[in-house]
């Protein structure tokens, strides 16, 4: 099971486990997933009984006090090791690891004035739930025939001849010979899609974003045009790599960053993960040059740079939820983003912020369930989520 697997199944049996910890009710399919996990081995039916028992649970969280959750685990797995009685502290370790897996998907509530807190709640029927998003996309020609590209696959790979699956197996179009032509990969809401473009160069394209590209490029320049939110991997080359996106062109050589330009979000935001890019303002024609960790922040009077949130701004690509003193407002247009649901708010929009992280892999009336929302009533109706 590759580690990303691995991350996402600790933390759907996370969620599942704090779910029975505040007697939530589980789904048929979670009943049935959580019951496939129990089962796998003797170990994990024990711990589901010991987590479940609230003296054993209450002995286990005092292994567990530090935020800083890898330094915490290796002090326990040392202190583990100098001790006797090795059957039991196994099960503590584990048992910690698990909570550290249930605190991780928790999310810590900042309060402005009411310290009161209880669980959000949702007025909806058990079966009202909607899937989390996958590999969707749909690849549009340059005559306009618009493809819609196989949820099997993770992403397309720009070829001389063709375009094809990342996994190599399956054409997906042939490409004409003779002329370089204008291809668009989008995802809806709820999508996300690999391209790995005609010189190498790797883009993951986030929920509702669009990339505009050619069929190969010139010896002059490698240029893209985004509208919404991807991850570049840019390959090393002389020809300079330019990234068009809402009132702005990020210049690379070769690099790893992150852009976020929704037209309805603002502001439009680079970081830069490792090398080097310049991003420059189309209408000041200001011109700001990143280290690796900074990141430009533009809006349509100005841009600055400041220091980046890595962790946060490339969640989204880790298949991961990353909230960091986030506004509830900003949290739920990355929810209605992901789950392709409305957000219509029939009073002022909660004045909460959100710290904490959890998978994107989770259904949203489990993910609802995990944000602890003091006085916010939640109704789901017709993939549209009512906020009060």
């Amino acid at each position: 099971m590759e580690p990303k697997d691995n991350l996402n199944e600790a933390f759907l049996i996370a969620g599942l486990l704090k779910k029975r910890l505040a007697n939530l009710p589980l789904t048929a399919e979670e009943h049935e997933q959580l019951e496939k996990w129990v089962a796998a081995s003797d170990g994990n039916q024990t711990l589901l009984k010991r987590v479940l028992d609230e003296n054993e649970l209450a002995f286990a969280l005092l292994d567990f006090q530090s935020t800083d959750t890898e330094r915490e685990l290796e002090a326990i797995k040392s202190k583990l090791a100098q001790k006797g009685n090795e059957r039991k502290l196994s099960w503590r370790l584990t048992a910690a690891a698990v909570i550290l897996a249930i605190l991780s998907i928790s999310i810590a509530i900042y309060w402005s004035t009411d310290t009161n807190q209880k669980p959000i709640e949702q007025i909806v029927d058990n079966q009202l739930d909607l899937p989390p998003g996958g590999n969707r996309a749909k690849l549009t020609l340059a005559d306009g025939r618009a493809l819609d590209l196989s949820e099997a696959q993770s992403g397309i790979v720009v070829g001389e001849k063709d375009i094809t699956y990342d996994n190599g197996t399956s054409e997906v179009v042939k490409l004409p010979s003779d002329a370089v032509v204008s291809l668009t990969l989008s995802t809806p809401k709820g999508g996300t899609y690999q391209l790995t473009l005609a010189d190498g160069s790797r883009v993951w394209l986030n929920a509702g974003s669009k990339l505009t590209y050619p069929s190969r490029f010139g010896d002059k320049e490698r240029l893209v045009e985004l509208e919404g939110e991807a991850f570049f991997e840019i390959s090393k080359s002389p020809i300079p790599f330019r990234v068009l996106s809402s009132d702005q062109t990020v210049e690379v050589l070769g690099t790893t960053f992150t852009i976020s330009a929704y037209p309805d979000e603002s502001p439009t935001k680079t970081t830069l993960v490792e090398g080097s890019v310049q991003a420059v303002h189309s209408s000041s024609k200001t011109a700001s040059r990143l280290v690796p960790g900074k990141q430009s922040v533009l809006t349509r009077e100005k841009m600055d740079v400041r220091i980046a949130d890595l962790e946060k701004e490339l969640a989204w690509k880790n298949g991961l939820f990353f909230f960091r003193n986030t506004p509830f407002e900003e949290m739920m247009t990355q929810i209605s983003r992901w789950y392709d649901v409305e957000i219509t708010y029939r009073s002022q929009v909660p004045g909460y912020t959100f710290t904490g992280k959890m998978s994107r892999d989770l259904s949203l009336m489990t993910v609802l369930e995990l944000l602890n929302v003091s006085n916010v009533h939640v109704q789901l109706m017709n993939n549209q989520l009512i906020v009060d």
